[in-house]
């Protein structure tokens, strides 16, 4: 009866280890699908679109940078445009391969349908400045070409934003997950518990009951045997076939505990597993951490080289005022010297051409002066519109390194569940291992008896008490041994005895 229902707790261990490693493996395999999920989609996506995003705006800067610019400095600015464009093109379309949703999709031809409209209308933009058409060109650059980039920009921001959201939901059904997998482990840890814990008591009286028994029948009576050693020869075949069987089910039951010590072992090893799996992910969400910090970072130094840009344009500015107020001066001077000289008369003549000549070069300074202007402040509005759209990315990127915030919180969490379940795993295993020795240690016991018998079995069978206490052992031994362990031989029936 004991020995079944060691049997059915050894099963039910079993089962439950099993279940436990099919859980754990199926939870992890659901994390580590939402963490490649995280990363090839959400953080490549982003990835993708910040750098087409960049190049964006270094083809915008280009426009008015080439107005600013002439001879070997616009050969350059020209040079950089088709590298720029692959730039573009090429992060779009490996954002494109990726899994996008109806949304997105829908975005993406939007983008398609605004650069090129954006890309077809630049070319007409250089071809007026090389004409030196430059009030034309500004013109033009405001009504053809930043319509189409604008709409550009905003199809970048829409789809970052999608990014962000889809991202968030991931983490969100991931950390679901890994809170629904920390409840089953540890429900499932704790039933293996209880049950290791009732089959080691179970193992336990089994063996200390029976071998104690055994013990004292065989202490009493070996005076007895010593003296009686020639008339004891039935008796002590009987015990030495009697210890045979209860050391073959002692070899049995060792086997079935080195099985459940195996168990054990593997259900440590399928937690240790588990915990360098949990600390990969933590690792992995670290490192989003950082290169969320440097891209923060990037952005950070381009806001500020904006800044840089609109303090020289108001530089720039103060100096076109005093070029204003000086020409100004030069053509009342010029005025004042063109009256002086014809109140002088032919010999003031030549030096009124000198001050009409100056007259018209202080308004040709003065008319340049108020077109640079103008394209100063247009620098201006549009590093204004710059350092925005930078302040809302920094305010992506601040959301973006929250949520991976959270995520590696969560990562910490399980991590620290997962440990607590190892701890307990390896004190299966070191309970069972215990369990494993006792056995061992009985049946080196039971080895022992065995020897005394085979040392007595020369005696003879005249001693009737010792040979029934012999076989009162041998009967219990039998039932201790089970229904399946062979019968005891009876002794043989004596002259005297019949």
């Amino acid at each position: 009866m004991l020995r079944g229902r060691a049997g059915a707790l050894l099963l039910s261990m079993v089962l439950v280890a099993m279940v436990v490693s099919a859980a754990g493996w199926w939870y992890i395999r659901g994390l580590s699908r939402h963490i490649e999920a995280l990363s090839t989609e959400n953080l490549q996506g982003a990835t993708y679109l910040s750098n087409a995003e960049r190049g964006l705006w270094e083809l915008r800067f280009a426009l008015p940078n080439y107005a600013l610019s002439e001879g070997m400095t616009r050969e350059q600015i020209t040079a950089s445009h088709k590298p720029l464009i692959d730039q573009v093109n090429r992060n779009m379309a490996a954002f494109s391969a990726l899994p996008v949703s109806d949304e997105e999709r829908s975005l993406l031809a939007e983008w398609n349908r605004a650069f090129g409209d954006y890309l077809r209308s630049r070319p007409r933009y250089f071809q007026l400045l090389d004409e030196g058409k430059t009030e034309e060109a500004v013109v033009y650059r405001s009504t053809k070409t930043n319509p189409p980039a604008a709409a550009a920009v905003r199809v970048l921001a829409s789809l970052i934003e999608a990014q962000r959201a889809r991202g968030s939901a991931r983490a969100q059904q991931a950390e679901g997950e890994a809170a629904a997998a920390t409840r089953a482990t540890l429900g499932l840890a704790g039933a293996a518990l209880v049950l290791g814990f009732l089959l080691s008591r179970a193992i336990s009286g089994l063996v200390a009951t029976q071998v104690s028994f055994a013990m004292r029948v065989v202490e009493s009576s070996s005076s007895e045997l010593e003296a009686s050693a020639a008339k004891q020869l039935g008796g002590a075949r009987e015990l030495t076939a009697a210890t045979s069987t209860v050391s073959e089910s002692l070899r049995e039951l060792l086997g079935s505990a080195r099985h459940i010590d195996e168990a054990a072992r593997n259900v440590a090893a399928m937690a240790e597993e588990t915990r360098q799996s949990a600390k990969s992910g933590d690792l992995l969400i670290k490192r989003a951490q950082e290169g969320l910090a440097g891209m923060r970072s990037k952005v950070e130094d381009s806001a500020r080289r904006i800044s840089e840009l609109g303090d020289k344009s108001q530089q720039i500015g103060s100096i076109l005022a005093l070029i204003n107020e000086l020409s100004e001066q030069t053509n009342i001077l010029a005025i004042n010297a063109a009256v002086e000289a014809a109140g002088a008369g032919d010999a003031g003549r030549r030096f009124g051409v000198v001050a009409s000549e100056i007259r018209r070069l202080a308004d040709r300074v003065g008319g340049s002066a108020r077109q640079v202007r103008g394209i100063v402040e247009e620098i201006r509005t549009s590093a204004a519109g710059m350092v925005a759209a930078t302040e809302n990315g920094l305010k992506v990127a601040d959301a973006n390194a929250r949520q991976v915030g959270e995520a590696l919180k969560s990562f910490e969490a399980i991590n620290e569940q997962v440990e607590s379940t190892t701890i307990a795993a390896k004190e299966i295993e070191a309970l069972t291992q215990a369990q494993t020795e006792a056995v061992e240690m009985a049946g080196e016991m039971m080895g022992n008896i065995s020897l005394t018998a085979q040392i007595t079995e020369a005696s003879s069978q005249e001693t009737l008490r010792t040979c029934e206490q012999l076989g009162q052992l041998s009967r219990r031994l039998g039932v201790f041994a089970g229904p399946e362990a062979p019968a005891v031989a009876q002794p043989p029936t004596t002259p005297a005895q019949a």
